[in-house]
């Protein structure tokens, strides 16, 4: 039985109205969006191997092989990942590499291997800490702090759909610099990880298939 909790992420007017506030375009971009359905996942256990089934693939493909894995497992916890061989857990969809980092993950929490005492941690704690695991990387990291502490200000360079989000939100006729993310993320602070879930929406609704947010 799966028993997974989602909790929906709360945006507010003050965060909504803080970011509009910032230039035209991104203004643009909340009042296309309108709401968004997305959510956080508590469980730390759980939101690692998420994290880890997302990392590098399309979001299509990446829930394809959730669900098939939720399917497989039942229920996400450490106890029950280690008593499955690597072989069906590959028949999900998984690479062999993935299926050696959710392994990792699992053995760190069952060996105890990390401190879990997340929120008194700093964000650049819980990343030092995150990446003492082999196959946990500075956006894995990221997306759990995201996707499961719900920290308010993370935006990761790392991650491509939101460099192209930003590429196309504004325009560029470039790729996205490392200088030009940062001015960005000045920008967007303390929302960070608000700007990052509508950034996040320009590929889930396909809004690259429109030459601009102005012919929306």
């Amino acid at each position: 039985m799966n028993d997974i909790i989602f909790k929906k992420f709360e945006i507010t007017d003050e965060q909504k109205n803080y970011l509009s506030s910032k230039d035209e375009l991104f203004k643009k971009l909340i009042n296309v969006v309108g709401d968004i359905e997305n959510h956080y996942i508590p469980d730390y256990f759980t939101a690692l191997v998420n994290s880890i089934i997302y990392q590098a693939i399309s979001f299509k493909a990446a829930t394809t092989i959730w669900n098939r894995f939720n399917d497989l497992v039942g229920s996400v916890r450490y106890e029950r990942i280690l008593s499955i061989s690597d072989e069906e857990l590959r028949v999900c969809g998984l690479s062999k590499s993935k299926t050696s980092y959710i392994k990792n993950i699992a053995n760190a929490f069952k060996n105890n291997e990390i401190r879990l005492d997340f929120d008194s941690m700093s964000n650049e704690e819980v990343i030092k800490e995150l990446i003492k695991i082999k196959g946990i990387g500075n956006w894995t990291a990221q997306m759990f702090l995201t996707f499961s502490l719900f920290r308010k200000d993370i935006i990761s360079y790392s991650d491509l759909a939101i460099r192209r989000g930003i590429e196309w939100l504004y325009e560029m006729d470039h790729e996205l610099t490392i200088k030009e993310f940062n001015e960005f993320e000045k920008k967007f602070s303390p929302y960070n990880t608000i700007a990052s879930l509508y950034l996040w929406e320009i590929t889930l609704r396909k809004l690259f298939d429109i030459e601009s947010i102005n012919k929306v």
